[in-house]
């Protein structure tokens, strides 16, 4: 059920029926080669959302393009938002979002870039005594080891071909190839390949705001030559089968907000402390 598509009327019966979930993919308008639109990223991520949420019903909001990507800013067609906007603009959807009845937000990126944002947002909610509790999935969770990722490295290796990866690659250009073929020009790239650069092996274990720029200076990274729009379609239907277990799994959740109400109890009423109030500040 997309939010934007539902009449007013409609709206009380969709939240009742997807037990108060909201799927709310997460986006970003920036440079993706010349191969891939600059909203490769929203395609993807409301994409996935949509498909779940016909496999287990959930509310999807409409595809948000305002997150972490300081780095396209070198290159042509970028959005970048203010961190202090990202953060008062999330936080305002979230709470607009529980008013209309949907306690449960699962925040879903399709951007690498939110890996420490995102997971940042969600953190910083925990002492503001909201009605809802936000969890987060993110889309570039093939690492294991990425807060949020929720893919098998063994199917993401079973279905494509090369080796690295990263952006504008095989894997995005695949999915992009089998949601809007239109949208791409293969051509284009059909034999490039960008790899990693490592102008700062110099700093061991140290991050700095060049780690993607450092790495990365055309934004590009992988060989995106051996897409096809069936191995997109195998993997968007991997990832919609895992998401929707995930879904089902929180709709069922009765843990986390009352491990969420009990920490905000036990921080803000104590005796001779004055209870804090809701706010979207």
């Amino acid at each position: 059920m997309r939010w934007e598509e539902l009449s007013g009327e409609e709206f009380q019966a969709a939240v009742d029926k997807c037990q108060g979930v909201c799927i709310l993919p997460v986006g970003v308008l920036e440079y993706h080669g010349p191969h891939l639109p600059l909203g490769t990223d929203m395609y993807r991520a409301y994409h996935v959302a949509c498909e779940t949420a016909k496999v287990e019903p959930a509310i999807v909001f409409p595809v948000l393009p305002f997150t972490a990507n300081t780095e396209c800013k070198i290159y042509p067609g970028g959005l970048v938002t203010r961190d202090r906007l990202m953060l008062e603009l999330l936080e305002n959807i979230c709470d607009e979002i529980s008013r209309n009845g949907l306690h449960k937000i699962i925040m879903f990126s399709g951007h690498g870039g939110n890996k420490w944002f995102l997971p940042f947002f969600v953190q910083m909610t925990l002492d503001k005594n909201k009605d809802y509790v936000v969890y987060f999935l993110n889309n570039r969770g093939v690492d294991p080891d990425a807060v949020g990722g929720y893919m098998d490295i063994k199917v993401f290796r079973s279905i494509f071909e090369t080796e690295t990866y990263g952006h504008a690659d095989e894997w995005e250009t695949s999915e992009l190839l089998h949601i809007r073929p239109d949208l791409v020009h293969l051509e284009t790239v059909r034999n490039k390949t960008w790899t990693a650069e490592d102008r700062l092996s110099h700093l061991p274990h140290t991050y700095t705001p060049m780690d993607w720029f450092s790495r990365q200076p055309d934004l590009m990274r992988g060989e995106p030559g051996p897409s096809t729009a069936e191995k997109g379609r195998k993997f968007l239907a991997h990832q919609v089968e895992q998401i929707a277990s995930i879904v089902k799994a929180i709709k069922e959740d009765k843990v986390a907000g009352q491990l969420y109400r009990e920490y905000n109890e036990r921080t803000y009423r104590h005796p001779g402390t004055p209870t804090k109030t809701t706010s979207a500040s």
